[in-house]
């Protein structure tokens, strides 16, 4: 990376700016890195993605579960109609008991799954998306039940589907985005792995 540095169109800052952190959304034109500036998100070339592949010194990997689950939208959960909230429910039980409604502790916030298409013969898509099980309209309805009621936080689980995860979509209309939000449901499976990354546990 030091003999490309000097090399990267965007310039040196945002290089290293970004060491140790996966920059996945910048790359992809997902975000822009200082959207607070006007700076505008750019999606990254073939060519630029040659140039990485070239870079590349070692795959970090991890073993996760991995399960069936269909995707579900739920309406009327934001102002944005390019930002939809989607539950994921499972098809199948989790061996590994790995991918849970609920996790004890904080270690699990801000870990992420990856989520992927299961179509076979046409282009594999996959993303990463932050647990957000908080926007799930019956996880929202618990946690009231829980305040108003002075319940103990072990009413939480009961209240849940143990195998449904939320997660928030931004909608960018190609890839696996678009395969959620428009032409999922009950007739699409998606291969979902997780939790991954570090979340609190640092």
């Amino acid at each position: 990376m030091s003999r490309f540095v000097d090399s990267h169109p965007g310039g040196r800052f945002l290089i290293e700016r970004n060491i140790g952190r996966d920059v996945s959304k910048f790359f992809y034109g997902g975000y822009a890195m200082d959207q607070s500036r006007g700076a505008r998100a750019h999606t990254h070339s073939n060519y630029a993605r040659t140039i990485v592949s070239d870079l590349i010194v070692a795959r970090l990997t991890e073993r996760r579960s991995e399960v069936k689950m269909h995707a579900e939208v739920i309406p009327g959960q934001h102002e944005s109609d390019i930002i939809s909230t989607i539950k994921l429910k499972g098809t199948e039980k989790d061996r590994e008991g790995h991918i849970s409604s609920m996790y004890d502790g904080l270690d699990r916030c801000g870990q992420h799954l990856r989520v992927s298409t299961t179509d076979e013969g046409a282009t594999k898509n996959e993303r990463h998306y932050t647990i957000a099980n908080c926007m799930l309209p019956e996880a929202q309805a618990a946690y009231k039940q829980l305040f108003e009621n002075d319940l103990d936080a072990s009413y939480l689980p009961s209240a849940l589907e143990s195998n449904a995860l939320g997660i928030v979509v931004k909608d960018y209309m190609v890839g696996l985005s678009q395969y959620l939000t428009h032409t999922g449901g009950d007739s699409a499976l998606y291969s979902v792995s997780g939790p991954m990354g570090l979340g609190l546990n640092i």
